[in-house]
């Protein structure tokens, strides 16, 4: 296997697309483009962020003319407080794709964001299987 190619896999039952591995940042650009993104909005925790894998992830958006919004206070176990504080900050950014970066914390929270930017209500009414009914932000 290519290291630079990267893997995919989509989770169900949320259907979000999860790219992973050596080199899957540099098609980053590429990819919201692809979904006709113009501004992205990055998930991530303050431990991600200071190690400086954001900044590298998000330098490669400012090459391509993405813009982003960063939102960093991802906890362990993101409660729907937090989620609804994201999903306020996606709302406000006007951000058309979202992008986790990080472990399984940020991506879940990014799920969550991008599921409810077009489904409504609270992360609260979707507790349980099969309960989002609009597709996700990718």
């Amino acid at each position: 296997m290519n290291i630079d190619s990267g893997q995919t896999f989509n989770f169900l039952p949320i259907p979000t697309d999860v790219h992973f591995g050596f080199g899957t940042s540099r098609r980053l650009p590429e990819f919201v483009r692809s979904l006709g993104g113009h501004k992205a909005f990055v998930v991530t925790d303050p431990g991600v962020r200071s190690s400086g894998i954001v900044d590298d992830v998000t330098a490669r958006l400012a090459e391509h003319d993405i813009d982003f919004e960063i939102y960093d206070r991802v906890t362990a176990d993101s409660g729907s407080r937090l989620i609804c504080e994201a999903v306020d900050g996606l709302r406000s950014c006007g951000a058309g794709v979202v992008v986790g970066i990080g472990g399984g914390s940020a991506l879940d929270t990014a799920k969550a964001v991008a599921a409810l930017a077009t489904n409504p209500g609270s992360p609260l009414d979707y507790v349980g299987l099969h309960k989002v009914r609009n597709r996700p932000l990718l």
